[in-house]
C-alpha cells in the first residue's frame, strides 16, 4: 500500500499518510515474532499505531485498562501543527 500512495503521490503532489489498526494482533504480534518491524520503521508514512484488546470483550471487564492506545509519528505532529 505503502508503494502505491508513494507513486500516487509522485503522480499527483498528494500526501496520503497510513494509520495501522493494529486490533488485538497489535498487542501479541511483535512478542510472538520477534524479528518482525512492528513500529513507525514499516514505512515513513506510516503516521499513527492503534492497538486495542475490544475485541475480545476486554474493555468492559478486565480491571486494567485495555482501551485503545494510540501513539503517533511525531514528524506527522508536527506537520499538523503547521
Amino acid at each position: 500500500m505503502s508503494d502505491l500512495l508513494d507513486e500516487y503521490e509522485r503522480k499527483t503532489g498528494i500526501y496520503i499518510p497510513i494509520h495501522v489498526d493494529g486490533a488485538s494482533g497489535a498487542m501479541y504480534a511483535p512478542f510472538a515474532n520477534p524479528s518482525l518491524i512492528w513500529d513507525f520503521r514499516v514505512s515513513k508514512r506510516v503516521v499513527s499505531i492503534n492497538t486495542s484488546l475490544h475485541k475480545w470483550g476486554k474493555t468492559y471487564v478486565s480491571p486494567l485498562s485495555s482501551g485503545p492506545s494510540q501513539t503517533e509519528r511525531s514528524s506527522q505532529r508536527d506537520r499538523r501543527a503547521s
